[in-house]
């Protein structure tokens, strides 16, 4: 297996940078788009055989050291019991929103029967690949936004009210989302996922407040009981609000997107990996302009920590596969002068 993915994620040593992006697989690939006007997202999810095709994919065709388990944030949603669509542009849309103690009651726990595709997914994806296979789920603030709003939103108002006027339901909703989340997490690491990251995109709304005290005890607890599985736990958010906690966020890799200034990490005096964090518009431009902004990159990185090059956060359906091929090209290259390999 090509384990250059899982080496970086433990601060190993490794040969070249590892290259990996998130939504690998999506509507930039002619093969996914046509698979999309067929299925809906949910129907690939529950569907192991288009599932494996599509998240394996991207792996082919772009030589990359690590496969995403086709998913989404919301899939949890689905052995909860909560009726939801995904719809092109929109994103998810629930049918019904979390309101009071009723509603989260009313929420059912995690049970692997109703998720079995997810498992069977996973165990082809072993059999298939020679690269490591990263699970996912979306952190407790992201997710529980998605239940308090019924769909993407701007200012998340209905989710902050929650957490500030009626703190006694949010602790409850949080518990609850907090140990239904590790139980699917635990499940795709059980079923041989080799890491799992946390998509906590939505926390940059919040401030420093409200984080520390609504949300970072559930985050911490997630993670401890995680890393008992002992595969590495990547931790992905939106802005700079997490590095100020970062100390307590005990994730093996720190994942940021382009507006953090990467350098600021790698002087920090703790143990963790890094991954991002190229702006995914750059992808969007000439090659010798990518080729500029990916050796700016990686000029910050130094060899005390293991780095993983990703975008700060998915591929954009605009992007020509040329260019993302030349750029895990020109990485790998890249990896290999400054490794000596």
């Amino acid at each position: 297996m090509n384990t250059r993915f899982l080496k970086a994620c433990n601060n190993e040593k490794v040969d070249t940078i590892p290259v990996w992006f998130m939504r690998q697989a999506g509507r930039y690939l002619n093969e996914y788009r046509k698979i999309r006007e067929k299925y809906s997202i949910i129907e690939i999810i529950k569907n192991p055989e288009i599932c494996v095709y599509v998240s394996i994919l991207p792996v082919k065709k772009l030589n990359v050291d690590a496969c995403i388990l086709f998913s989404d944030l919301t899939t949890p949603l689905i052995f909860m019991d909560v009726e939801f669509d995904i719809v092109e542009n929109e994103g998810p849309i629930l049918l019904k929103t979390i309101e009071n103690y009723k509603d989260i009651s009313n929420l059912k726990n995690f049970d692997e029967r109703k998720i079995y595709f997810v498992g069977e997914t996973i165990s082809i994806l072993k059999q298939s690949l020679d690269v490591p296979i990263i699970g996912f789920i979306g952190g407790q603030f992201t997710f529980v936004s998605y239940l308090v709003e019924g769909k993407a939103t701007r200012n998340f108002i209905k989710t902050k009210f929650l957490m500030l006027n009626e703190t006694k339901i949010w602790h409850y909703l949080m518990e609850k989302i907090t140990e239904n989340l590790f139980m699917f997490a635990k499940y795709q690491i059980e079923k041989g996922v080799d890491a799992l990251q946390i998509f906590d995109s939505w926390i940059y709304v919040l401030g420093s407040y409200e984080f520390e005290n609504f949300v970072l005890p559930y985050l911490e607890n997630l993670i401890s009981k995680l890393k008992s599985f002992k595969v590495p736990i990547i931790y992905f958010s939106l802005g700079d609000l997490a590095i100020k906690f970062i100390n307590k966020i005990d994730a093996d890799v720190f994942s940021v997107d382009w507006r953090v200034d990467i350098s600021q990490l790698f002087n920090i005096d703790k143990k963790f990996a890094i991954q991002g964090n190229l702006d995914p518009c750059v992808l969007l431009t000439s090659f010798e302009n990518i080729k500029l902004r990916v050796e700016m990159l990686l000029n910050q990185i130094k060899n005390n920590k293991g780095y993983i090059f990703n975008c700060g956060h998915g591929i954009l359906p605009q992007t020509p596969i040329e260019n993302v091929k030349m750029l895990v090209e020109f990485v790998h290259q890249k990896g290999r002068e400054i490794y000596g390999s």
